[in-house]
């Protein structure tokens, strides 16, 4: 698909690049939820969980321990992008899928591609008894949502239209015209704060926050549910200092809670089944002595807390 095609999906909102549609998720939002993970994001965190929703375009993912050396795929691919079958030239790989269509042990997938608004739509009402039971709903994730917002706008709209309860996940980095769009028909807004510090989030993420920091600060005007979501990472925002300006700003927001979300290291393997470098293979999970005095600091200013991110 040509990048100027890819650019007119984008802004149209008749589809969208997904990598996945989760059912029955029991976090990320209240009750039983359908994520949707739009895939294209304009940060570059280094411990990302989701590496493959970072890329706006499709991906191949390659789990050697999984490859059986049956050599279909080498077979299948007419680009001759495939070595030995456990190894692929990604300079060659015109990301066809033929290799991932005979892989019969899932080692080879892609990651990424377009739904149209009627198939997100089927899959999202096919479970609207579970909402309604479990007050749960739709969370749109990522990647970032916004930076597909018109597919997200006219989503989140038809689901409103449906009487659904609607969350969003967002990094927060985009224009305010382009999350306001998407807020229009949002019940629930789950926003990340990675640090206080723009110079330190540049840092690791690729971007200051002065734009974070403010669609923050206005949406907090707009008095919608909003939870502050922390991504934990030691060593990175785990600091005192970064902790109290973070409480200072879910207060000035209303911050209906706070989510510490601990670090962890089960994306480690979709950095390598991307052939990338993960900086962050050899961090530690936070420890429980850590995580409680991250707990107090935030129940010292009044606020309610919640770690691991499960319900509301």
């Amino acid at each position: 698909m040509a990048k100027q095609e890819r650019q007119v999906i984008k802004t149209s909102g008749e589809r969208a690049m997904i990598t996945d549609i989760q059912r029955f998720s029991v976090h990320d939002g209240t009750g039983i939820r359908t994520m949707i993970f739009f895939k294209g994001c304009p940060l570059r965190c280094q411990w990302c969980q989701n590496p493959e929703t970072r890329s706006p375009y499709t991906e191949l993912l390659l789990t050697q321990n999984r490859c059986i050396n049956c050599g279909a795929c080498e077979e299948a691919c007419e680009s001759h992008a495939v070595i030995s079958g456990v190894l692929t030239d990604r300079k060659r790989c015109t990301l066809c899928g033929s290799c991932t269509e005979v892989c019969c042990t899932d080692a080879r997938k892609l990651a990424g591609r377009y739904y149209d608004m009627d198939t997100v739509l089927e899959k999202i009402l096919s479970d609207r008894t579970f909402y309604r039971y479990s007050e749960g709903g739709v969370t749109l994730s990522g990647g970032e949502p916004a930076y597909q917002a018109g597919f997200a706008r006219n989503l989140l709209s038809r689901v409103s239209e449906e009487g659904i309860h609607t969350a969003v996940e967002t990094c927060g980095a985009c224009s305010w015209a382009a999350m306001e769009s998407i807020l229009e028909y949002t019940d629930m807004v789950l926003y990340d704060v990675k640090h206080t510090d723009s110079l330190i989030h540049k840092k690791y993420t690729g971007m200051g926050n002065e734009q974070i920091i403010q669609n923050l600060l206005k949406i907090g005007q707009l008095k919608k549910t909003l939870i502050i979501r922390i991504p934990f990472i030691p060593g990175v925002n785990d600091g005192e200092e970064n902790l109290v300006k973070t409480a200072e700003y879910a207060k000035l927001c209303h911050a209906k809670q706070v989510h510490i979300l601990p670090f962890h290291q089960m994306g480690l393997s979709k950095w390598t089944a991307l052939d990338e470098m993960y900086e962050f293979a050899m961090v530690k999970e936070p420890d429980f002595d850590t995580l409680q005095a991250a707990v107090a600091i935030f129940e010292s200013e009044g606020l309610s807390v919640n770690v691991g991110g499960y319900g509301n």
